[in-house]
């Protein structure tokens, strides 16, 4: 009896072992473009004769890696997060513009599908996230001469949900990956009068594995 419980003690630590030698954590940050986009935005650029415009990502956090085998692994990330979009027009020769900038958490769950080119590993990598709006939400704008004010009562919900799709390259501890990500779930805001919108983006994001 004592024997089994000493064999399996011996066997659970080796196990453990094993298990925590697929787990890596790492930090990583990121930028790119967003905007907004659907149906109802749509509509509104249309109905004004204004453009959609483009802003400015920025995001910075961690992550947990898993592997599963030498070809799948699962990523958790934890990352702050700025992003803004807006639309841009002109009334005579008078530019104008409206931006609004938002400040959050993203929560990405990834599957990643890696396999060996030159050094390093091609990474696949597709999966789930949700956004959380750590607020306000400012807008500026041509007409307020550019001041900035908050605008967060506009939004209906400060949580949402949506996917990515990326495509990486991994070479020792180092990780990018070039990714769109899209809301999934609209958004309700007052802007432009109970609409619902999305955001999405393209980003480039640099990773270390420790």
């Amino acid at each position: 009896m004592r024997k089994a419980v000493v064999s399996g003690l011996v066997m659970f630590i080796l196990s453990s072992g094993c298990l925590f030698a697929q787990v890596s954590f790492g930090i990583k940050a990121g930028a790119g473009m967003s905007s907004y986009s659907g149906s109802d935005w749509e509509d509104y650029l249309s109905v004004n004769g204004t453009d959609n415009r483009f802003g400015f990502l920025a995001s910075a956090g961690g992550f947990i890696n898993y592997k599963f085998n030498k070809s799948f692994a699962l990523q958790l990330e934890t990352l702050f997060s700025t992003v803004s979009g807006g639309w841009s027009g002109t009334l005579g020769t008078v530019e104008l513009f409206s931006a609004y900038r938002e400040m959050g958490v993203e929560v990405p769950l990834y599957l990643q599908y890696g396999f060996p080119a030159g050094p390093g590993r091609v990474l696949f990598t597709g999966g789930a996230l949700i956004l959380i709006n750590l607020g306000p939400v400012f807008e500026t704008g041509t007409n307020d001469y550019e001041e900035e004010y908050d605008v967060s009562d506009y939004y209906s919900s400060v949580v949402s949900a949506g996917m990515a799709l990326g495509l990486g390259y991994e070479l020792g501890h180092w990780q990018i990956l070039v990714l769109y990500k899209r809301g999934l779930k609209p958004r309700k805001t007052n802007w432009l009068g109970e609409t619902e919108v999305f955001s999405q983006n393209f980003a480039v994001e640099l990773g270390y594995k420790f």
